[in-house]
């Protein structure tokens, strides 16, 4: 089976944690090791890494998995509950990064309604 990919972009990480002193990616790998903590033991997919931009503005978040579309089920409430991640996207890609002429599915992470 060809592993699928989900691309999580997330906006504004320098604007939302970074000061002119400090420039803290404490927030980003907290998300990380909560959702590492929440695939570990599951067949559904893992976390590949992260990409940031430079100036902190935008980054991304790589998972793969045997189906995109059951690994973003799980990992969507932690991304909807995060300010990392809260006002982004998800791309589902139903192949991996460089298969060309893949289907995608594109999803906004809206926060949770408290």
């Amino acid at each position: 089976m060809t592993e699928q990919l989900v691309i999580v972009t997330f906006y504004d990480f320098a604007e939302k944690f970074w000061n002119d002193e400090h420039r803290p990616l404490d927030p980003l790998f907290d998300l990380e090791d909560d959702i590492v903590e929440l695939l570990n033991g599951k067949d559904i997919g893992e976390l590949d890494g992260h990409e940031i931009n430079v100036d902190g503005s935008d980054g991304f978040l790589f998972f793969y998995g045997p189906d995109a579309d059951a690994l973003y089920q799980v990992i969507e409430p932690l991304l909807r509950a995060s300010k990392v991640t809260q006002g982004g996207h998800a791309t589902l890609r139903y192949g991996t990064y460089n298969m060309p002429n893949v289907h995608e599915k594109y999803i906004e992470i809206k926060p949770h309604l408290h």
